[in-house]
């Protein structure tokens, strides 16, 4: 179902500024990294106040970058890193990725280097290729992406993802190729995982799905695919995973789901299309859910968890927010929404919620830079 009429679209723009510790307004600074030196890029982050975007224009040199990035900034491809770093913002300064892809670094063969860690705060990844992450605390949202390697794990944290993919391929350890892969996403104690038109897979006898005692997660149109002979999700928790229009795939004679998981659930899920967010196109907001529930598409510039009371899954539209537009699921199990994207380079996040049917459901997060 197309919906019929999208209300007026407001977007707030923040202001590209900042606060010094005197309170007067600090105009941020945009870097561009164009040499071919690899380290470059780790004595620009060092440089950086907090605030800054950081462009890597140069796309054939493979900067390092490592220790603790602890600072809010933003750092745009083309570019390629090889991290071997914890990325630990404030709670007020989120460190932002875009289109940026994060390579292994083998220094010798079967030693190979890539951690990528987020310790605290709120970290986002927008369009980029990562070979692993591992989120052991705070918030992350990730749109468009892909971990082509070690996977997702997630630890006392939460993560959203959209229109996003998950590997959990065969690794190598440090003395040679070894028989163990990682599952596509790994849930630990704690862990909160929204999900929505995701892909999360897995190889040799891994599930594409794990999740520990304590995990939550909600997912919705996505696709779960086992390794050999291994469920597509695996949940050793006595709670219920919830899922939504979900496709679980074993591999060989493994049953499609071990654990409890209800596949059922009246979940809202979201995406966009195209995922690259063009300024001043149109772009097509699928919002999915059960026949005939209401629903509202909100706006905002940026992402915090706000837990509301009622309602299962967080809220991740922080600061002020615009409706822009209403309708209700139709037959199909769907309403699409024309939104125009504004003219300027700005962040726009969308999040839909319902009523009803879904006893008060929000989405997951969907959205990213307007390019």
């Amino acid at each position: 179902m197309r919906a019929e009429c999208v209300l007026c679209f407001v977007v707030l723009v923040a202001a590209c500024a900042r606060s010094n510790s005197e309170g007067l307004l600090v105009q941020n600074r945009v870097w561009v990294i164009s040499s071919a030196d690899p380290q470059e890029l780790q004595a620009t982050v060092d440089a950086a106040a907090p605030g800054d975007e950081i462009r890597i224009g140069n796309a054939t040199t493979l900067y390092a970058l490592g220790g603790r990035v602890g600072k809010g900034i933003t750092i745009r491809g083309p570019g390629r890193i090889r991290p071997d770093c914890d990325l630990e913002p404030p709670a007020t300064e989120p460190i932002r990725f875009v289109d940026v892809g994060f390579e292994i670094f083998s220094p010798t063969p079967f030693a190979n280097v890539f951690r990528l860690d987020v310790l605290a705060g709120r970290v986002s990844f927008d369009s980029c290729r990562l070979h692993a992450l591992r989120v052991r605390a705070g918030e992350v949202m990730m749109n468009a992406s892909t971990t082509d390697g070690s996977g997702l794990v997630v630890d006392a944290a939460r993560v959203a993802a959209v229109d996003s993919t998950f590997f959990g391929r065969r690794e190598f350890n440090q003395s040679g190729p070894s028989a163990f892969s990682n599952p596509g996403i790994q849930l630990n104690a704690g862990a909160r995982l929204q999900l929505s038109r995701c892909r999360s897979a897995a190889e040799w006898q891994r599930p594409g799905l794990l999740a520990e005692a304590g995990a939550s997660a909600w997912l919705v149109d996505s696709r779960f695919e086992g390794g050999t002979d291994a469920a597509g999700i695996v949940n050793n928790a006595t709670a219920a995973l919830r899922a939504a229009r979900c496709d679980v795939i074993a591999g060989g004679t493994a049953s499609p789901v071990v654990g409890p998981v209800d596949l059922a659930a009246p979940l809202l899920g979201i995406s966009i299309a195209p995922t690259l967010l063009a300024s001043g196109a149109t772009v097509a907001v699928r919002v999915t859910g059960v026949p005939g529930e209401p629903v509202t598409l909100r706006a905002g510039t940026e992402l915090a968890v706000v837990d509301v009371p009622g309602v299962e899954q967080p809220q991740w539209l922080a600061g002020p927010t615009s409706v822009i537009a209403q309708g209700s699921i139709g037959a199909a199990g769907e309403v699409v929404f024309p939104v125009p994207l504004p003219l300027a380079s700005v962040r726009l996040w969308l999040q839909a919620n319902g009523g009803a049917a879904s006893a008060l459901q929000f989405s997951a997060p969907a959205g990213g830079l307007v390019r």
